[in-house]
């Protein structure tokens, strides 16, 4: 999309890199995945293509088949339906999500646990008024 994204760290992370940083003071402003060759990338981060070749290669280091579709949508897709009981504008924003509905049909899946919500959902009793206190004139 070549779209700029900024986004929250999430707190455990921020804290983790915090104290890794104060631990290891070489390291400064430095990137968070810096190209490993800084000879042909100097101050570049790594590159998609590299982060996918990484993947792949885990995949067949752990020897467990990757999932079908894209390499990393089945990711985006368990953090999505992970949050499906969040704001969906939120979510969407957080994800990288241009919109909420891409989100909601294509990362958000139907899962047995809020299934079951839905279908034991049962609707609270309508709250009976008391006759109100009279107002004094």
């Amino acid at each position: 999309m070549r779209k700029t994204w900024v986004i929250p760290i999430p707190k455990k992370a921020w804290k983790e890199l915090q104290r890794f940083r104060l631990s290891q003071r070489a390291i400064g402003a430095s990137l968070l995945f810096p190209h490993p060759r800084q000879d042909r990338h100097p101050g570049k981060p790594v590159t998609r293509h590299l982060a996918a070749y990484w993947l792949k290669r885990a995949y067949q280091l752990a020897m467990i088949g990757r999932s079908d579709g894209s390499l990393w949508h089945v990711f985006r897709r368990v953090w999505a339906t992970e949050r499906k009981h969040l704001p969906p504008k939120d979510v969407a924003a957080a994800g990288g999500w241009r919109d909420i509905q891409t989100l909601m049909t294509c990362y958000q899946q139907p899962d047995e646990e809020t299934m079951r919500e839905v279908v034991d959902f049962e609707k609270p009793a309508k709250a009976t008024l008391r006759s109100a206190p009279a107002l004094m004139s």
